[in-house]
């Protein structure tokens, strides 16, 4: 793990495989709070006057998320979204599919959404997710089962639903959700590991830097009180 303290700025620095955190200010903390408490996710200012282009990486969404997402996601314009799964976390299509129809309904908006911005999606499939009712809707997505990887210049991001299924990929970051047993931390080879359901990362690629943000009050609660392991 980290840090405790992993909402702010993050710098990472591959050559020494270190992270260095840069603390928010007291009354920046305040509004990030107020902001969580009223349903928002906070948008720090070194966030919004980054020049980079931004990477923006969410998991296991649920239904109640999405206005909130969708508003960071047009006050940031980021040139890619990666989701690693689960993408109606508050449906768990795995244990009931009998709401298939509902699920078609929310995923049908969440695709909205993602068509909405100028960004290049990538989705990795969770347990919960239908891939032929995300088909049927032709989403303009990069759309895998498993795992991939994204290459962005030299830089290789791989990204799954199951961190499980990262070990056979060789990259500089890995991202995963479903299970908060496996913490966000960097290894001792330099790599990092991103939990999405600990935290929504936003990347400035070019700068390396690294925003960890909280999700909006209640999606643990619609995630089904997920607080350790993945349902």
């Amino acid at each position: 793990m980290i840090s405790d303290i992993y909402f702010g700025l993050w710098y990472n620095d591959f050559n020494n495989n270190v992270i260095e955190v840069e603390e928010m200010p007291i009354k920046d903390v305040f509004k990030e709070k107020w902001q969580y408490m009223t349903g928002s996710i906070y948008i720090p200012k070194e966030l919004l006057e980054a020049k980079g282009d931004l990477l923006v990486h969410i998991s296991d969404t649920p239904l109640m998320s999405y206005d909130a997402i969708s508003h960071l996601l047009k006050r940031l314009n980021p040139k890619w979204i990666i989701h690693t799964g689960d993408l109606v976390d508050n449906i768990k299509l795995e244990l009931s599919f009998s709401k298939i129809d509902l699920y078609r309904q929310h995923i049908a908006k969440l695709t909205r959404m993602l068509e909405m911005t100028n960004s290049e999606v990538y989705i990795s499939l969770g347990n919960h997710d239908h891939y032929d009712s995300i088909m049927a809707l032709n989403p303009p997505f990069h759309i895998c089962k498993k795992a991939d990887v994204l290459t962005i210049g030299t830089f290789a991001i791989a990204y799954a639903h199951y961190i499980e299924l990262l070990k056979a990929y060789d990259a500089d970051i890995y991202l995963f959700g479903h299970n908060k047993y496996h913490k966000t931390e960097v290894s001792t080879g330099g790599q990092l590991y991103l939990n999405g359901l600990e935290q929504i990362t936003v990347m400035d690629i070019t700068n390396k830097q690294y925003f960890f943000l909280r999700y909006p009050i209640g999606t643990d609660d619609s995630r089904l009180l997920r607080m350790r392991i993945g349902i």
